[in-house]
């Protein structure tokens, strides 16, 4: 009589601890695909990717042998399996079908009647309206989620988890594109523009030949803006870019700095004349004027290239040098464009140094007012005088008027 007692106890016990290790297995796969389907909304590019590693997630943290994801909108199945694919055509989904589950020995539901029966020994399909979730199990091993009627509540949480993953990734995106695309033209802005250098930097291998880095600026765009007004010249702008960035390559990284200069990148250029080439691309674009507000406008501009790693390992500096090339493409008559020598970076250092010390000169008294005579020829007698600047600098001297005015 005690032992019936004892057995239906332990029988219970038994019972109690199977499910408190089920539910121990459901926390642990809870919070796996939440903590690192957090992570991945950070370190993933575009949602298809996502999607894919949540699935996988989902699949190894419950021993599955095959998860599939439908976004209704899309009408496109996302699938991971470990025996390599989805054996059937996954089925066409009706967003109002209700979560259901199938095992070998039923008849399967409408709503998974494509798929063939005997690949798998249980099936679920949970839905919310927005995503469907397929899971199917073909070896019970006891560790891994079930997929029964039971489980009901517990997949359709593991749903809310990935789609409220899905939701944070498309904000973060969002507010990404806000703070990374220039507004006017859609191109990735200076941020942005830093951040891709450096990766190309960071990623970039000897045998990939050279990252090179064209600092680009349109001439008389300021006359263009006080002549027909910054709407207009906002309008041309973002004309330029749609321009050039028809012309580079998909792979071919087209930012806008500010105001009126723009920068490519290109990676694996396999020698120098290929930014030459890009160059002379980008400036023969602008030869056709561009119709903006019913006004036909013309548009020229100036490029520096700078590349790595012969002139710098350090962004920052690399595009520095750019900008300096570019400063010197000013002055070129053969082309509108130049490469970077370091004999530059002396000029672009004496032009800041002249910049900083001229911001003084007037309160310093380093000013001298000289008159140079002008006679007749034929008379001989002073007629009047030339009133010349000069500029003595106590370190630099005698600063010749070419550099200052």
């Amino acid at each position: 009589m005690v032992e019936q007692p004892l057995h239906q106890q332990l029988s219970s016990l038994l019972v109690e601890q199977a499910r408190l290790n089920r539910e121990l297995r459901r926390n642990r796969i809870f919070l796996r695909l939440a903590r690192d389907g957090y992570r991945q909304t950070s370190s993933c590019e575009d949602e298809s990717a996502l999607v894919r590693n949540l699935l996988h997630i989902l699949l190894k943290a419950g021993l599955l042998d095959a998860v599939a994801l439908l976004n209704y909108q899309q009408e496109h199945w996302q699938a991971i399996s470990q025996l390599g694919h989805w054996p059937d055509i996954l089925p066409a989904v009706d967003c109002h079908r209700a979560t259901c589950f199938w095992q070998q020995g039923q008849e399967l539901p409408a709503a998974l009647s494509t798929l063939t029966a005997n690949h798998f020994q249980r099936l679920a399909w949970v839905v919310n309206g927005e995503w469907a979730l397929l899971m199917g199990l073909r070896n019970d091993s006891g560790l891994n989620l079930q997929l029964q009627d039971d489980e009901a509540p517990f997949l359709e949480s593991l749903l809310a988890v990935i789609t409220d993953l899905l939701q944070r990734f498309r904000l973060a995106q969002q507010t990404k594109g806000q703070t990374t695309l220039d507004s006017l033209t859609g191109l990735p802005n200076r941020l942005l523009a830093f951040d891709r250098l450096q990766q190309a930097l960071i990623s970039h291998e000897h045998q990939d030949g050279h990252v090179m880095v064209l600092f680009a600026d349109l001439e008389r765009f300021k006359d263009i803006n006080d002549r027909c007004g910054h709407l207009v010249g906002d309008q041309l702008l973002a004309a330029v870019a749609r321009r050039w960035r028809a012309t580079l390559r998909p792979a071919d990284t087209l930012a806008r700095m500010g105001s009126d200069q723009f920068l490519v990148i290109l990676e694996r250029a396999s020698k120098p004349k290929t930014a030459e080439v890009v160059a002379q691309k980008l400036l023969d674009c602008l030869a056709q004027p561009f119709t903006v507000a019913g006004q036909r406008l013309q548009v020229n501009a100036t490029i520096g290239i700078a590349m790595y790693p012969e002139d710098s390992h350090d962004v920052s500096e690399l595009i520095r040098n750019a900008d300096a090339a570019r400063v010197q493409a000013r002055d070129n008559d053969d082309t509108r464009y130049r490469f970077f020598t370091p004999a530059m970076n002396r000029v672009l250092q004496r032009r800041l140094t002249l910049e900083r010390a001229l911001s003084q000169a007037i309160e310093n008294k380093e000013f001298r007012l000289l008159y140079q005579p002008k006679l007749d020829t034929k008379t001989g007698h002073v007629t009047g005088v030339e009133a010349l600047i000069r500029w003595y600098h106590p370190q630099l001297g005698a600063v010749s008027p070419e550099q200052f005015i």
